[in-house]
């Protein structure tokens, strides 16, 4: 399978990402590639191997959830820059 020009067009256009006609070439040379080297690796001989999702045995490895101090309401809004009714006051962002 190849990419063509059509291809990195529509991805492009999916992306909404604008690209001269240089790195479109070099996109499509890229990802082609990519695909070539996938090619390759189909061709390995897998039988007998077994699929792994890690190549370590560690899986998971999660730090106790140990409880911490705790800050009352005050406490918390003490060097707030701003508050209002007993809650942090930020600046709208949406409009």
């Amino acid at each position: 399978m190849k990419v063509t020009r059509e291809d990195v067009d529509r991805v492009a256009s999916l992306s909404m990402l604008l690209f001269d006609d240089e790195a479109k070439a070099a996109i499509q040379e890229d990802l082609n590639a990519v695909l070539t080297h996938v090619e390759r690796l189909n061709e390995v001989n897998t039988d007998g191997v077994e699929p792994t999702s890690y190549i370590l045995e560690q899986q998971n490895v999660l730090r106790a959830d140990v409880d911490g101090p705790r800050w009352t309401q005050k406490e918390m809004l003490e060097n707030a820059p701003e508050k209002e009714d007993g809650y942090f006051a930020v600046p709208k962002v949406v409009e």
